[in-house]
C-alpha cells in the first residue's frame, strides 16, 4: 500500500518537477529612469523596461551612436533634471547613461515621430558600459520601443537626426 502512494507521489514529481521549476513570467525588469541613471552598475546586461517616459522626435548622433532625448514624465527637460536623474540629453556624457538606439531602431523612431515633438513612450533597453576615445561612457542600448501618445509639439516635419557628417 505504501509503495502504490510512493510511486504516484514520485510519478507526480517527474511530471509537475519542471514545470514547478520554470518561471511563469520571464520578461524584463521594470525600472525607473532615476535608479537607471543613479546606479547603472546594477543594471548591467540585463533586459530593463522602462514605463511611460518622454522622448522628442529628434536623434542625435555622437561617435557613430544615434543618441535619444528621454526625460521623466513630467517631461522637464534641465539642468537640474539631469541632476535629479529625470532627463539624460542625447549626447554621449561620462557622468550618467546615455540612450541609444542602434540604426534599425533609430529608423523606425524616426518613421513614427516628428521632429520638435514630445511622445510618451515605453523602452525595452540593455545596459553596458563601453570604451569611445578613450572614456567610458554607460549606453542604454534601446532594442523595442512603444508610442503611447504625442504632446507637446514645437515643430513638424518627421522626425531627424542632427549630424555635422550626414543625415540618417
Amino acid at each position: 500500500m505504501l509503495g502504490g502512494f510512493l510511486r504516484r507521489v514520485f510519478v507526480w514529481a517527474l511530471l509537475l518537477g519542471p514545470a514547478a521549476a520554470t518561471p511563469a513570467v520571464c520578461g524584463a525588469e521594470q525600472v525607473s529612469l532615476q535608479d537607471v541613471n543613479g546606479y547603472p552598475e546594477l543594471y548591467a546586461g540585463g533586459s530593463l523596461d522602462l514605463e511611460g517616459v518622454t522622448l522628442d522626435g529628434t536623434i542625435h548622433k555622437d561617435q557613430g551612436y544615434y543618441c535619444l532625448s528621454v526625460a521623466a514624465e513630467d517631461d522637464e527637460r534641465s539642468r537640474g533634471a539631469e541632476r535629479r536623474g529625470e532627463y539624460t540629453p542625447p549626447f554621449l556624457n561620462k557622468g550618467r547613461v546615455t540612450f541609444v538606439a542602434p540604426p534599425d531602431v533609430a529608423r523606425r523612431f524616426l518613421d513614427s515621430m516628428d521632429a520638435g515633438t514630445v511622445y510618451t513612450v515605453s523602452l525595452r533597453f540593455t545596459v553596458g558600459r563601453v570604451e569611445v576615445l578613450g572614456n567610458a561612457y554607460w549606453l542604454a542600448s534601446v532594442c523595442d520601443f512603444t508610442v503611447h501618445g504625442a504632446g507637446t509639439t514645437t515643430a513638424g516635419g518627421g522626425g531627424s537626426v542632427r549630424d555635422d557628417d550626414n543625415e540618417m
